[in-house]
């Protein structure tokens, strides 16, 4: 079903003339809930608002699969206009109208784009702070939108000057499941900041060693995904706050074995038979699924592969740029100067954000689809052989 409405948000919502529709629509609803000039309280039509409340709502769901989406509708000057309008009318409409006020926040979250501050005055907070409370007792997909806040290092710095911190602290210990593991994953995206790092090492150091401990005899599949974000977080504080050069920090007699490969969930499969061919090549290929099973420290042993790598390659989508892990993996590679591959999987993706600045430095091989098998193979293998000359020449 989320593969259908992906294929929905990106070919069709996205496509000619859609989002210029769909701006006219939310115009129009917002125009006759909040009145088109002024956002007074004799404006509000309470049977409008409801209408506009669900629009919006839905097409939170879309721009949450979709960045393509998200970046057709930020070119909609009228929506972005409105949008901020309507934010602004909701925040001080009196009405029970929280899923408004969520679905209003997260569509600001969805649209702006990485370097854009999302406007941070001290209604904003205050709204984000009753936001956050609100949607630990919701489903995980409206704490998601959180994480969205924080995928910018501006909006990080804002949301640790903010009281949400504390309210995450007063009630981290009483949650469980998906939403236990959604604002894990929420901090998590903290730590890869390391101005807001700081702050989450001295708020969270010891609740999260603790919560790491109770989850060890654990075993199911969120409990699982719990510990990986756990493991990952802890991993992102130990670091050395004062290091500017990670490749110091390595031994120098640190033997360079293997290609590693990187992905995201979603090219799980390709990542599958990308090294599946390159092992029967002869290339030595270190892959989670084959190197994670036995290792009692993830992601201490995910940092040791990339370290003792000759290249990293990168499968990118839009599914890799929104991944945590991904993120950790990609800039540990680029602090440690390692050469990157990019492997561009989602056809016609143009990333932005810290992924943006990563794949724009190198020569991309399109995975997509759009080139047939052995050409873009072959290519993969050229770029392969040119890291192991260029590590053989180093270390000879």
């Amino acid at each position: 079903m989320e593969d259908y409405r992906l294929w929905i948000a990106t070919k069709v919502l996205s496509s000619g003339e859609y989002p210029y529709r769909l701006t006219q629509i939310f115009t129009n609803l917002g125009e006759h809930s909040f009145g088109s000039l002024s956002v007074g309280k004799e404006s509000y039509n309470e049977q409008y608002i409801e209408l506009l409340s669900s629009f919006q709502l839905t097409l939170c769901n879309y721009l949450e699969l979709s960045e393509l989406l998200a970046e057709k509708m930020s070119m909609q000057d009228a929506y972005l206009k409105e949008i901020y309008r309507i934010h602004q009318a909701i925040l001080s409409y009196n009405g029970t109208c929280s899923e408004e006020k969520i679905a209003s926040y997260l569509s600001l979250a969805y649209i702006y784009n990485e370097d854009q501050l999302i406007p941070g005055d001290d209604e904003n907070i205050n709204f984000m702070v009753n936001m956050l409370a609100s949607a630990l007792d919701k489903p995980s997909t409206r704490i998601y939108g959180l994480r969205l806040l924080a995928s910018s290092d501006q909006n990080r710095q804002f949301i640790c000057q903010s009281t949400i911190l504390q309210s995450i602290q007063c009630t981290i210990k009483t949650l469980t499941g998906k939403v236990l593991e959604e604002v894990i994953l929420f901090l998590l995206k903290l730590t890869l900041n390391s101005g807001t790092r700081d702050r989450i090492r001295r708020d969270f150091g010891v609740i999260l060693k603790n919560l790491d401990i109770s989850f060890i005899a654990q075993e199911s599949e969120t409990s699982n995904n719990i510990k990986k974000a756990l493991n990952s977080i802890l991993w992102q504080m130990s670091q050395d706050k004062n290091s500017l050069d990670y490749e110091s920090n390595l031994n120098s007699s640190t033997q360079l074995e293997h290609l590693m490969i990187s992905y995201s969930h979603k090219q799980k499969e390709t990542a599958i038979n990308l090294t599946k061919h390159l092992k029967e090549k002869g290339y030595k290929v270190w892959f989670d699924q084959d190197n994670l099973k036995y290792a009692a420290n993830t992601f201490r042993s995910m940092a040791e592969a990339i370290e003792k790598s000759y290249a990293v390659c990168i499968i990118y989508s839009e599914n890799y740029k929104n991944s945590e892990y991904a993120e950790m993996e990609a800039t540990y590679a680029v602090c440690l100067k390692k050469p990157i591959i990019c492997l561009r999987a989602q056809r016609d993706y143009k990333p932005k954000g810290w992924l943006g600045l990563i794949t724009a430095r190198e020569n991309r091989i399109d995975i997509s689809g759009k080139y047939p098998f052995d050409e873009y193979f072959s290519t993969l293998c050229r770029r392969i052989n040119e890291c192991i000359k260029i590590k053989t020449d180093h270390c000879s």
